[in-house]
Order: structure tokens, then C-alpha cells, then sequence
């Protein structure tokens, strides 16, 4: 495997630029942004299989083979929040995990009592990510 450690400081800058320095999931403009892998390490192996790659890469990162992991296409600068929540899955796992939460809080008494009170309300939205937000 590729060591992780291979991002020089000069990419990792410009990653942290896109988007004007906003996390590329939520949007978030923190004081300090990491950079995530939009294909994650342990999806490395799908970048050289056509038949998961369909499956797993979103259209716009197709061409990637597992020597660019690391490349500019596939970094994303992402708040320390978003980055620990999609952890080492790939977007449409992490866009799925996301629209659960709602129904995951419902279990939560404090979420519970807040929407009960009308201080939560839940939209039904379909989750949709900064990036592509700003990308249409």
C-alpha cells in the first residue's frame, strides 16, 4: 500500500484552497481543514477494477487508477467533523449514513423533546454536498 504520508505540504495547501478554503462536504468555513481522500485507502483496489469502480467512485474521479490516490483530483478539504464522520467510506455510503441520522436521533430523548418543542424540524431532504452545490 501506498504510504499516506506521500502528500507534500505544497498539495495539501492548495487542497485546503478549493472550495475557498470551505469544507467540500458541509460547507463549513473552519479555522483548520484536513484533507480527505474522496476515494478513501482501503478503496484503492477499486480504482483498477471497471466493474467496482462503477460502483464505487463517483463519475467525476472514473479516470483515477490506484497510483493517483493521492493525486489533487482525489483530495477534498474537509472540517475535522465531516472527515471523522465519513471516515473510510466512499461518498455514497457517507451520503447514506448521513440521511439516517434523523431517524438514528429519533431514539436520542433530547432529540426527541427539541422536536417536539419545534426546536428541530426535519426537512426530508435528500442530503447533498457542498461540492457538488458549487460544482452544477
Amino acid at each position: 500500500m501506498k504510504d499516506r504520508k506521500t502528500i507534500p505540504k505544497s498539495v495539501r495547501d492548495f487542497v485546503k484552497q478549493k472550495f475557498n478554503a470551505r469544507c467540500a462536504y458541509c460547507g463549513c468555513k473552519p479555522k483548520r481543514l484536513q484533507v480527505d481522500h474522496i476515494v478513501p485507502y482501503c478503496f484503492l483496489h477499486v480504482l483498477d477494477n471497471e466493474i467496482l469502480k462503477n460502483e464505487y467512485v463517483p463519475d467525476f474521479l472514473k479516470h483515477l487508477t490506484s497510483a493517483d490516490i493521492n493525486s489533487k483530483e482525489n483530495l477534498f478539504p474537509a472540517c475535522q467533523s465531516c472527515n471523522s464522520f465519513k471516515s473510510n467510506n466512499h461518498l455514497k455510503d457517507f451520503r447514506r449514513s448521513l440521511q439516517l441520522q434523523p431517524s438514528r436521533a429519533e431514539k436520542n430523548i433530547n432529540y426527541k423533546m427539541a422536536k417536539r418543542f419545534g426546536l428541530v424540524e426535519e426537512t426530508g431532504k435528500d442530503v447533498v454536498f457542498y461540492f457538488e452545490k458549487v460544482s452544477n
